[in-house]
């Protein structure tokens, strides 16, 4: 439930976070 509130929120915030957990994949 959390997650969708934030999607509606604040969906460029949720788009960073997932952004820079790919960000760091491609580091290790």
């Amino acid at each position: 439930m959390a997650e969708i509130g934030t999607q509606t929120l604040d969906p460029i915030g949720r788009e960073s976070k997932l952004n820079l957990r790919l960000n760091r994949r491609k580091k290790d």
